[in-house]
């Protein structure tokens, strides 16, 4: 949100990309040599190790995720899909897919297959030349979609629950998983699948659907992004990234500069904008946070102030 996408090596920040506003989504190619990202209506294409811009393409309406495959690159907005080449950057006979009712939520390619999901409860599988295979309705709303082995699409929906499709006969196929809270995010090796929910993250194993681990991201905060590398489990977790192995142990983290918004929420503050200033409540307690910088929309403060309720009323009058 803070229009930056920020590449680390070895937990060293080597690139700061800035862009004109928020991104929205970013994707590795699958030698991990160019880095697209998002933002509003563009998406650009970064070289990974020098930060150069490569090439951007430029969609009609706001792109909500990018995608890379092996040989192509799906761009999702609204209800439709572009598809581009992973080479080239060019889109042969401007092949789109769109989805006639709801929003494009979520969208994954494998070789020359798409899985997308929509806020209609929709499940849409589709070749990269553009042919819809199947759309099928689910029980309730998909969070989020990804591949696993053998032409097998997970899916995680809000209630908590992950169901295992077959690509060519897009019915269950396995016994589901189950979350208690409502999950976040899933990601598949061949041998594996990751999910996380508010306060967990589950790994199971995709060969007889056992849970082989438990974990408690150390910061506490809810996951909303997860990925898995052999048997080590990457995830964010307020302004960190943790990597696990399946003991729950941490093996790796990179800590990002906390918003002054993310420092209160984490104290367990409540935020409310008043005109100019910001009023910060914790209990019956009152404090109030002000900066040389305020902006009312991001929360964004250079210098933070934590003051006690007995001052609050002069400098209240202060900022005004």
């Amino acid at each position: 949100m803070d229009k930056t996408v920020k590449i680390f090596e070895k937990g060293e920040q080597i690139h700061n990309l800035v862009h004109p506003g928020p991104v929205t989504s970013i994707s590795f190619s699958k030698d991990g040599e160019i880095l697209a990202t998002a933002c509003g209506t563009v998406v650009k294409f970064f070289d990974a190790k020098t930060g150069k811009v490569l090439h951007q393409i430029e969609s009609d309406t706001d792109v909500n995720q990018v995608a890379f495959g092996s040989q192509n690159i799906v761009l999702s907005s609204k209800n439709q899909i572009q598809i581009y080449n992973a080479r080239t950057f060019q889109n042969p006979n401007l092949k789109v897919l769109k989805n006639p009712v709801g929003k494009i939520s979520s969208t994954q390619i494998q070789d020359d297959i798409i899985a997308a999901s929509s806020d209609d409860k929709t499940l849409i599988i589709a070749n990269t030349n553009g042919k819809l295979i199947s759309m099928s309705q689910q029980e309730h709303q998909i969070v989020n979609v990804c591949f696993g082995p053998n032409q097998v699409i997970a899916c995680a929906d809000v209630k908590g629950n992950i169901k295992f499709t077959n690509i060519l006969q897009p019915k269950n196929i396995k016994q589901d998983i189950t979350h208690t809270e409502k999950i976040q995010c899933i990601n598949c090796n061949d041998n594996y699948l990751v999910s996380a929910s508010y306060d967990m993250i589950l790994i199971h194993s995709l060969s007889n659907g056992q849970i082989l681990g438990l974990i408690y991201p150390e910061a506490h905060i809810h996951v909303s992004r997860i990925g898995i590398n052999g048997e080590t489990i990457v995830c964010d977790a307020d302004n960190e990234i943790y990597c696990y192995n399946f003991k729950g142990d941490v093996v790796d983290k990179v800590i990002a500069e906390m918003s002054a918004k993310r420092q209160v929420e984490k104290s367990g503050l409540s935020v409310k904008c008043d005109y100019n200033k910001i009023i910060v409540q914790k209990g019956e307690n009152t404090v109030w946070i002000a900066g040389k910088t305020l902006q009312l929309k991001g929360i964004e403060f250079n210098e933070v102030q934590y003051l006690s309720n007995e001052n609050r009323t002069l400098m209240e009058q202060r900022a005004e």
